[in-house]
């Protein structure tokens, strides 16, 4: 890259719905914008999405209902103002969206054929059987192509570069070589940091690399012990993880133990169709009992539905010899969302002056304590517009406004010292500690054995010469990252949401708040 190469109006980091989406909107507009992503473009988050777009635009919905349903999941902890937001500019957004990216969703007898998930009052969700983010990546990636994006693959976002509070570029590894770029905006739209776990439906890519590096770069984050675990995946006979989507529990199908017990409907009357965060408990609290395994039957999803609308799960269990239609299949939770993130506004502005955030590497405040199925997707298109319009028309930069109840960097008391623990070797013991110790269910002596061992492992790093390895730098996002979510975790003294403390099981009103940090 020359000089001049070097200079931008706007760098996107990611290549997921959000960064293409963003960046495609920009180039419309005639502004100089790149793409940076750190591994191939299509290996993205986006791409696994199985489920679909929520929006309400069936004859018997509303936005009013959309809206209740979302905060509902949320558990007190959602921005209404921004709910609401989301869910009135649904409609035109998506509409928008269809016709400018050209995804054409299922449809029956001309009109939507919209799919039911848990937590939501009635079917709304827009998909494409159950391939629906790979459709999405597949159409923006060749749409960004015909509009000649630039984007450049293998870039590792090593820092983002400010001036007084106010972005004026990146420093950037290609090639093994540091580059700085210049640009007075960034979109960071990298996703989210499920490989932070042992069991994970993330891509390989997911390992929260933007929140970690605006954490470094000044940048409030928020909302970090809110992660969320999908109930339904399954572990293939080579190891890897096979997201299931929640439709299928829509369409019928049922959770059940070994003794072939339909046990949810005891955490909740709503049973299979419950938030995620009760199924995936009512999981984790089954699996306890002697041992016990759990497995989703299909046998009452009628075999032609299953093969034409569930296409993908079938082909892929096909191919290592299950028939979905006769058996039952073994299932587990694995960690799949990051409620929390870089926190913004309702233009995805951050605190620092150029600096935005889109999808799941923000915190709008829409998702709360826990986000409602297929409400992802609909953020990125909604607040990917809302940032680009903001960058267009060269609106003055709003920031951040924190309430006044909202906490920042809230002190911890650990009990122990750095010479009590032991250091965390590589990234799969990193794996192993988060989900053991920060995982579906939590307590405050474990937090805290995670919280020392990230520290004293992220101090011995820190004595080393500087780092140029793409996995070393991504095993330090991981631990400053596992360390602010360890962390929100032991200060939340309650169970609220996605986020479970054993020795704090219940919702205390007082922990209405925000846990937000920002380094000092």
């Amino acid at each position: 890259m020359d000089k001049e190469d070097k200079k931008f109006d706007v760098i996107v980091v990611g290549s997921g719905i959000a960064g293409l989406y963003s960046a495609l909107r920009l180039k419309k507009y005639g502004i100089n914008v790149v793409v940076i992503t750190k591994d191939k473009v299509d290996e993205t988050n986006t791409n696994l999405a199985q489920g679909g777009m929520a929006v309400a635009l069936g004859k018997d919905d509303s936005t009013e209902l959309h809206l209740k349903d979302t905060i509902e999941s949320g558990a007190g902890i959602s921005d209404e103002e921004i709910v609401r937001i989301l869910v009135s500019e649904a409609k035109n957004r998506v509409e928008e969206f269809i016709r400018f990216v050209g995804v054409q969703f299922e449809r029956k007898n001309e009109e939507f054929d919209f799919a039911l998930e848990g937590g939501h009052s009635l079917p709304r969700i827009l998909h494409i059987r159950d391939k629906t983010g790979e459709y999405i990546q597949k159409s923006l990636v060749e749409k960004a192509m015909r509009e000649n994006i630039r984007i450049i693959e293998n870039a590792f976002l090593l820092k983002i570069v400010t001036e007084e509070s106010h972005v004026i570029g990146a420093e950037v590894m290609l090639n093994g070589e540091h580059i700085k770029m210049s640009a007075d905006n960034i979109i960071l739209a990298t996703g989210g940091s499920g490989q932070l776990y042992k069991i994970t439906t993330n891509a390989q890519t997911a390992t929260g690399d933007g929140i970690a590096i605006a954490y470094r770069a000044g940048a409030v984050v928020s909302n970090l012990e809110f992660v969320q675990f999908h109930p339904t995946a399954t572990i293939l006979p080579d190891g890897k993880v096979r997201l299931i989507t929640e439709a299928i529990r829509g369409a019928g199908a049922k959770i059940i133990n070994d003794r072939r017990e339909r046990f949810v409907c005891k955490y909740d009357e709503r049973c299979e169709l419950a938030t995620r965060d009760i199924i995936s408990r009512a999981i984790y609290f089954e699996m306890q009992k002697k041992n016990t395994r759990i497995y989703l039957d299909l046998r009452d999803v009628p075999e032609e539905k299953i093969k034409k609308e569930f296409e993908g799960f079938y082909e892929t269990m096909t191919r290592y010899r299950k028939d979905i239609t006769k058996e039952p299949i073994e299932i587990v939770p694995a960690a799949h969302y990051m409620n929390g993130g870089i926190r913004v506004n309702e233009f995805g502005q951050s605190n620092l002056e150029g600096l935005y955030a889109i999808g799941e590497a923000s915190c709008t405040g829409v998702h709360g304590a826990n986000r409602l199925a297929s409400n992802s997707l609909l953020e990125a298109v909604v607040f990917s517009s809302r940032a680009v319009e903001a960058i267009v028309n060269g609106a003055k930069w709003k920031g951040l406004r924190l309430e006044k109840k909202d906490l920042v960097n809230p002190p911890i008391d650990l009990g122990k010292h750095l010479e009590d623990v032991k250091i965390i070797r590589d990234v799969n013991e990193l794996k192993e500690v988060m989900w053991n110790n920060v995982g579906i269910v939590r307590e405050g002596k474990t937090l805290s054995e995670a919280i020392l061992r990230i520290k004293k492992t992220r101090d011995k790093i820190n004595q080393q010469k500087k780092i140029f390895d793409k996995k070393q730098l991504e095993f330090v996002n991981m631990l400053d990252l596992s360390e602010l979510i360890a962390t929100a975790a032991l200060v939340r003294e309650e169970s609220r949401g996605c986020h479970y403390r054993k020795d704090f099981p219940s919702e205390n009103e007082k922990w209405k708040v925000t846990i937000n940090f920002v380094l000092q």
